[in-house]
């Protein structure tokens, strides 16, 4: 009697609509799905997989978090989930900002740098013309450069798109009760900084301690002396312009300005051990209307022993509506929605750049790694 004959291949689209419901927040599962057979490496390695992939969930996890050393300046990639880019741990550099699947560092000396831990692609950038070191209060943020113009991407994948730089910058103007306010943005197409566009406004100097906030083609930067204001920047239009915040505002006591998952903008500030929640949807207006959402009482989230006095704020993420705390040389992740917080760190850190980005083993260079890696490997 013959042997049975073995049941027939399942087709290529049956394979797809399987691997495509795998979960963005465990990489390595492509990684290992792709290592079954030539056939489903090809399938989860084509650019249309990973377009297909990205639409299909939507929201990017977070696959790590950079996070910045209080006393030396060294950026450590702290991973979320399977993912491990090469190259990781940034020394004599500090993370800034990451967006649309690229971070950007200052390097001490080296002016700015730009790295995508998936492709682990870098560029360098030296600093606009206008730069003056410690004098001036700074910050710049990376993107996408369709996040410039009037749409045309959903930054769902945007690893092989060109990206631009912004760099703001507050200094003392010639007037001493007057604050220059002016921003350059870089192109990655041009491989040149632009024009820079001008703003005059009293005591108005950006805080390099906060990440901007991006809603639409617009930034929105915090302020540290003016306490009733936040700068907004129209990328496509170029131009400056401030809206007004709730005036609880202190002085060095903003938490964030974020995006709302409806295409709002969002304010959070910690005040007596408080996180007080504002939001809006008319932040184009003049006159700014907030309405307030919440106020989470810190000390019933985070160690019992834990010194409030010594809170920070030292990082959010965009729409995922979480907000990063440092206390007793320890950072916790606070949920937003649901009134929770996690420890995520343990050592001493001033800043967290929390690092989204789908991942699929697409761009790896060989296709032979064990893990998820055009950049990593899986722990």
């Amino acid at each position: 009697m013959p042997p049975p004959r073995p049941p027939p291949p399942l087709v290529d689209d049956l394979v797809e609509e399987v691997l495509l419901r795998f979960p963005p927040k465990d990489p390595a599962a492509l990684v290992r799905a792709a290592l079954v057979c030539k056939r489903w490496r090809r399938l989860v390695s084509g650019p249309g997989f990973r377009r297909r992939f990205s639409e299909f969930h939507r929201t990017p996890p977070m696959l790590g978090m950079f996070c910045n050393g209080e006393l030396i300046r060294v950026s450590d990639f702290v991973p979320t989930t399977t993912f491990r880019p090469h190259h990781a741990e940034r020394r004599h550099r500090r993370a800034l900002d990451a967006r649309h699947g690229r971070v950007l560092f200052h390097g001490e000396g080296r002016g700015l740098s730009v790295w995508d831990p998936i492709t682990d692609e870098e560029w360098k950038l030296p600093f606009p013309p206008e730069y003056a070191g410690p004098s001036m209060s700074w910050t710049a943020m990376v993107l996408c450069s369709a996040a410039a113009g009037a749409g045309g991407c959903d930054h769902l994948d945007c690893h092989s798109r060109p990206f631009i730089v912004v760099f703001v910058a507050s200094s003392v103007s010639k007037d001493p009760d007057a604050v220059v306010t002016f921003i350059y943005t870089y192109s990655s197409n041009a491989a040149a900084w632009s024009e820079p566009t001008y703003s005059q406004q009293p005591a108005c100097f950006v805080n390099p301690w906060i990440r901007s906030a991006l809603v639409g083609n617009t930034l929105y930067f915090g302020h540290m002396l003016k306490s009733s204001t936040a700068l907004k920047y129209n990328m496509q239009l170029r131009q400056m312009s401030w809206i007004q915040v709730p005036s609880i505002w202190p002085f060095g006591r903003l938490s964030a300005l974020t995006t709302t998952e409806d295409g709002g903008l969002r304010f959070a500030v910690e005040q007596d051990c408080k996180l007080y929640i504002w939001s809006t949807k008319d932040a184009d207006e003049v006159d700014t209307r907030w309405e307030q959402n919440g106020i989470i009482e810190l000390n019933t989230l985070l160690p019992l022993d834990a010194d409030l006095t010594k809170l920070d704020t030292v990082g959010f993420m965009d729409d995922l509506c979480t907000i990063f705390v440092s206390v007793d040389d320890a950072a916790y992740a606070i949920d937003l929605k649901t009134y929770k917080a996690k420890k995520v760190y343990k050592g001493a850190v001033d800043t967290i750049v929390p690092y989204v980005s789908f991942y699929t083993p697409a761009l790896e260079a060989d296709g032979t790694a064990e893990g998820p890696s055009a950049g990593g490997s899986s722990a």
